[in-house]
């Protein structure tokens, strides 16, 4: 499977004793850093535990508080594969379905990989979590910290209230997609009797199609597109425009037609920029999918959406030009609250002796995991606005984008990079 987006460890090693302050206490010392550790408590409050599995809610209630009648949540974290995030992340999940009556779980992995986890459980049984394993980003199968999020939506499958679970990502390169995605649309089509298939661009379609599903970043585009151009917008005619279009089945025109343009936007994501990628199409694919999703099979129904803050965080234009939170942003205005998680004791951080970070405040009341909302006062809020927060891939960020891109700020002492377990947990077929 391919790797989702990571920023480079190297480069959040060498920022990570940057900007923000020196550690003489030149910035955020004195009586600001005595009202900067008052002010902490004041908006927020220690953690219980990380852990998913603990039966606390109370120390959750300032960030439901905060969240309010938001009907979507981003949880964001700085990398992919930070044990604590992972954790964490799962029992904010928890939390919200539990206690906030979100009933819909939206992951950065493959739509169709994870549609086909869908038809698995429901044809064979097999739960969430047995079939992750090469058809979710493998930080998040085949770990056991990052496989606490399939346990939980497992768990659910039999309450009254099950979590609704979908990818949000065009073709991610998992098995699902890489095997399966292009025979089952011409399965589908063929049962459909659709005389896309009597095309003379058919044949290379399906070729180039195969070629995008896999993901071959950073390859040279072919050399010409035109048939699967050509046919993409053939499909799109007779997918997406019927009143098959709202179910999240294999077997609906409207899940073929967002397969469809996925695929398209994916080889923008691919060959847009020769010798890189182009994350502008990725992202407004993923809004476009998710509004999908909350206007279709899931009407009515509130989400979580678990990402990268790179994708999920609204900084735009700062990295890049839209990103998907810009997006939704955009269709769902004021609907939207973002939670990030930022983690001390990782890749040679300093945070914690550096005074013009707000990690060192988090950790300076009490080394133990926080919560932390974005005050409502603007003498809090000109306390913040000096200090930094490590947020794109561990890197020290000032100003940083607390209050812009978040609300909510969760902070865990420690931290750990994981690496993937590929023997234990093999894919199964």
């Amino acid at each position: 499977m391919k790797l989702r987006f990571l920023l480079p460890v190297v480069a959040s090693i060498a920022l990570a004793g940057c900007g923000g302050g020196g550690e003489d206490g030149s910035t955020g010392g004195g009586e600001q850093g005595e009202a900067i550790k008052a002010m902490l408590p004041a908006n927020g409050n220690a953690l219980a535990t990380i852990e998913p599995g603990s039966a606390e809610s109370a120390d959750l209630e300032a960030f439901g508080k905060a969240v309010g009648d938001a009907r979507i949540v981003f949880v964001t974290e700085p990398a992919h594969g930070e044990a604590s995030t992972l954790t964490l992340a799962t029992r904010l999940i928890k939390y919200l379905h539990q206690h906030k009556n979100f009933d819909v779980l939206l992951l950065e992995s493959g739509m169709f990989d994870i549609a086909r986890m869908k038809e698995m459980y429901e044809q064979r049984g097999m739960s969430y979590t047995q079939s992750s394993a090469g058809r979710i980003f493998y930080m998040d199968s085949r770990t056991p910290e990052g496989r606490q999020i399939t346990t939980y939506v497992d768990q659910t499958q039999a309450t009254a209230r099950p979590l609704r679970f979908a990818g949000l990502e065009m073709m991610m390169g998992g098995l699902a997609s890489t095997s399966e995605g292009v025979a089952r649309l011409e399965a589908y089509l063929t049962g459909k009797k659709s005389p896309t298939l009597q095309s003379v661009d058919w044949p290379q379609f399906k070729v180039l199609a195969q070629r995008v599903a896999e993901l071959p970043e950073r390859t040279p585009a072919p050399k010409d597109l035109g048939p699967f151009n050509r046919v993409s917008a053939v499909l799109d005619q007779e997918l997406c425009t019927g009143a098959d279009n709202v179910r999240y089945a294999i077997d609906s025109d409207g899940f073929w037609c967002r397969t469809v343009r996925n695929w398209v936007a994916a080889s923008g994501y691919l060959w847009n920029k020769p010798g890189d990628v182009d994350y502008v199409p990725r992202d407004v694919a993923a809004a476009a999918n998710i509004a999908w999703f909350l206007e279709g099979p899931f009407k009515d129904k509130k989400a979580v959406i678990f990402t990268a803050a790179f994708h999920g965080v609204d900084a735009t234009p700062a990295l890049v030009a839209r990103n998907t939170a810009s997006e939704l942003k955009q269709r769902y205005p004021g609907q939207i609250h973002t939670a990030y998680i930022t983690v001390g004791g990782l890749n040679n951080d300093t945070s914690d002796k550096n005074t013009g970070a707000l990690e060192y405040y988090l950790r300076a009341v009490g080394n133990q995991p926080r919560y932390l909302a974005y005050p409502s006062d603007s003498a809090a809020r000109a306390l913040l606005s000096g200090l930094s927060v490590r947020e794109w891939g561990f890197t020290v960020t000032k100003p940083s984008n607390f209050g812009n891109g978040y609300q909510s700020l969760f902070y865990v002492p420690s931290g750990r990079m994981l690496l993937p377990d590929w023997a234990a947990y093999p894919p199964v077929y």
